[in-house]
């Protein structure tokens, strides 16, 4: 079950779920993940996970594969949890069919359902300029950013560049990101996630001290010509349904709402034994 076939040939599998650059990203090697599916040679379900994702599409009736979709799980996301003694991960799916097979199989993962939501912006060079609040500065995520000894906070922004890429080498070599900067403190971060071709997805965190003054906004302004810059041309934003600041962040950039989606939060204990 964990044979990896070519992007050809499990991409069908999961066109429902395009919206998704992690799949596409994955299938195509961009980035780490484990794979399993049920036949390496003609696959009718398969399930991806990429550290605290996974996703899961194709036939829901495959009882062979979905009895196996417990272990599979905890095996994928086993080594974030092992130091504290618990695991948590976000279940995408392609099709409502799956939620009473999530719901039954993985039901001591204590499934809850979570409704996201997912914008897009098409990257232009006619993006209006950031407009930055008082005192602070934008810095490109790179190499010389890292480095800068004056800059305090920077080990934030370091477990942010290696949350999807696995390493701070790799994400220097195929990701990007801008950085508001006040005085000499790390305020956020606007990083590119799943870069595939043409199109990525945003990562996006204002740090507690500089909330509620209008930087997000500014930030993502600041990274959409960055990314144009870059070669990126298609933009994605995923967030939670409930998360009002995110939502109000991407449409003031100027991101317009694609879809609602549903996806399910799994927590479970994990043997250390």
């Amino acid at each position: 079950m964990r044979d990896i076939k070519p992007a050809s040939i499990l991409l069908p599998l999961f066109q429902r779920m395009d919206f998704h650059l992690a799949v596409r990203a994955i299938l195509e090697g961009e980035i780490q993940a484990q794979v399993w599916v049920d036949d390496p040679h003609r696959p009718a379900s398969a399930l991806l996970v990429n550290g605290r994702h996974a996703y899961l599409a194709g036939a829901q009736d495959n009882m062979d594969f979905n009895q196996a979709l417990p272990a599979r799980l905890l095996d994928g996301v086993r080594p974030l949890g092992e130091a504290q003694g618990l695991w948590g991960s976000v279940l995408y799916y392609d099709h409502p069919s799956w939620e009473p097979v999530i719901e039954t199989l993985l039901a001591d993962q204590r499934p809850r359902r979570i409704p996201r939501q997912y914008y897009a912006i098409e990257a232009s060079p006619t993006v209006a300029p950031p407009t930055l609040p008082e005192g602070f500065t934008l810095r490109v995520a790179d190499r010389g950013l890292l480095n800068d000894s004056d800059v305090l906070g920077l080990d934030d922004l370091r477990l942010e560049m290696v949350s999807e890429r696995a390493s701070i080498a790799e994400f220097l070599d195929k990701s990007f990101g801008i950085c508001p900067i006040y005085e000499n403190r790390l305020a956020g971060w606007c990083l590119s996630e799943y870069n595939c071709g043409e199109r990525c997805e945003v990562g996006i965190a204002t740090l507690p001290d500089f909330q509620r003054r209008g930087l997000a906004a500014a930030v993502t302004a600041a990274f959409i010509q960055l990314a144009w810059q870059r070669g990126i041309r298609h933009i994605g934003w995923h967030c939670y349904a409930g998360n009002q600041p995110s939502i109000a962040t991407a449409l003031r950039a100027g991101l317009h709402k694609v879809c609602d989606y549903q996806a399910y939060s799994l927590i479970a204990s994990v043997d250390k034994s």
